[in-house]
């Protein structure tokens, strides 16, 4: 191998320090991806069918095929806020029924 092909820091090869920092920097990459994948298609299956901003299988198909953008897409714009009550609370159950439900009726 010629002299300036190598590592000043480390003195081995340059090939081998390129190829092990495209693993730190792949490995995370990948990992993150995972994760963003997964809770993408998680929140994808816990959605209403009314909540979404478009044809629920069309949202599938840009978070399998689209990768990190599908998802984050997805994550940001496929779905509507939840409905919000009289009260101003997300859901209609109120603190006194939770109560009436776990402790029975008072």
């Amino acid at each position: 191998m010629f002299p300036f092909a190598q590592d000043l820091i480390t003195g081995a090869p340059a090939y081998e320090s390129a190829t092990a920092l495209g693993w730190r920097i792949l490995v995370p990459l990948a990992i993150a991806e995972i994760c963003l994948l997964a809770l993408a298609l998680f929140r994808w299956a816990r959605t209403p069918a009314d909540r979404f901003t478009g044809n629920r299988w069309v949202w599938l198909a840009a978070i399998l095929l689209l990768n990190f953008i599908g998802a984050i897409t997805f994550l940001f714009f496929g779905r509507r806020p939840a409905a919000i009550d009289n009260h101003g609370r997300i859901g209609t159950s109120h603190p006194d029924h939770v109560a009436d439900v776990l402790y029975g009726k008072r």
